[in-house]
């Protein structure tokens, strides 16, 4: 997970935000499948809203509703707010 932290890092760097996109969604099902919620809903959310803001809604939503799923997990009651909130707005622009 650190791996695909680190290429996300680099690639916003770059700008080049769907490659980005792409290693955070990553590193959020890494941390996923390694037992870090809080981890995963993170890097799943700003997956989602970096995919929302290049008009790819279909993709964001889906990693958005991972994020969401992750967060509640964790307890994470602030950001699970900010997910719910961006997939209502990815899904108006959809």
């Amino acid at each position: 997970a650190r791996s695909a932290d680190d290429a996300a890092r680099y690639l916003r760097t770059a700008q080049l935000f769907g490659g980005m996109a792409t290693a955070l969604a990553a590193a959020g099902r890494l941390y996923g499948d390694a037992g870090q919620p809080a981890e995963a809903a993170d890097r799943l959310f700003r997956a989602g809203r970096a995919l929302a803001a290049q008009g790819s809604a279909e993709q964001a939503i889906r990693d958005l509703r991972q994020a969401l799923v992750f967060a509640e997990q964790a307890g994470a009651g602030p950001l699970k707010s900010l997910i719910e909130s961006s997939i209502g707005s990815a899904t108006r622009t959809e």
